[in-house]
């Protein structure tokens, strides 16, 4: 007899963790601020790629600034409520609205007295293998 196979078992699905550094002292950012959106939105189209792959794949996205490292997907608490826009799957919108409206905050609650200085890359990679860990 033939075996069913389903493409839906938990070992089959597989994460993805995503660490974006926006120290406003790289010099991607200094030379050119607006590439930081062009490198957001080609990020945001990976992630969406990997979460269409399989419906059980999963996504975590780690902003990493000069003061602190947080998740911008998933948000704690209530996700965004989001409603399909030109026929885009409502999950690609609430991560592409998520994403940016979280590191808006990141980038707004830097503090104005302090001075940019090195990015907390090794904690915003100790959150990733924490959330893998999981």
């Amino acid at each position: 007899m033939d075996k069913i196979i389903d493409d839906d078992t938990p070992s089959d699905s597989s994460l993805l963790v995503i660490i974006v550094d926006t120290n406003p002292n790289q010099r991607y950012i200094t030379e050119d601020p607006k590439v930081l959106t062009g490198c957001l939105d080609a990020i945001i189209a990976f992630a969406n790629s990997h979460l269409m792959q399989k419906s059980r794949n999963q996504l975590a996205v780690i902003g990493c600034h000069f003061h602190k490292s947080e998740y911008l997907y998933p948000s704690p608490g209530k996700p965004l409520d989001v409603r399909q826009i030109d026929g885009q799957y409502e999950l690609f919108t609430l991560v592409e609205k998520t994403i940016k409206m979280r590191l808006v905050n990141l980038i707004k609650s830097q503090p104005q007295e302090e001075r940019p200085g090195e990015s907390l890359l090794a904690g915003a990679m100790a959150m990733a293998l924490c959330f893998i860990t999981r």
